[in-house]
């Protein structure tokens, strides 16, 4: 986890699930969370405190969320965690192609967790 300016950033892992062009934004208990493809930031906007492990514990549930929305597997991870998975060497590398189809899929699962997640507040 990097925190830059109370700014917190994470990488979706998955096997399964190509999210390369999903997009998201909303603002729930003070912080601003963006999803930018298989990034994840999540900044302190409110007055007062920032607590890193409140970000985090609102990241996880939004990414638990959404994986269950598109019916996978995804795992938040840091900038040095997808570093190490990803240098080499490395084992068999899988290449997903996602339709038309497929996106809509992303779009709809980010809607449902966009809603369930900024109704934490409530």
């Amino acid at each position: 986890m990097r925190a830059t300016h109370k700014t917190f950033k994470w990488l979706l892992w998955s096997h399964q699930e190509n999210v390369s062009g999903a997009s998201d934004e909303f603002i729930v208990e003070g912080f601003r969370v963006r999803l930018l493809g298989p990034t994840l930031e999540v900044s302190f906007e409110a007055s007062g405190t920032c607590s890193p492990g409140s970000a985090k514990s609102l990241a996880e549930k939004y990414v638990k969320t959404l994986a269950k929305h598109l019916a996978t597997s995804l795992t938040l991870i840091t900038e040095e965690e997808w570093s190490q998975r990803t240098s080499p060497p490395f084992g068999k590398m899988m290449t997903v192609h996602i339709d038309r189809k497929d996106r809509g899929r992303v779009v709809n699962a980010i809607k449902k967790s966009t809603q369930r997640t900024a109704n934490l507040r409530r």
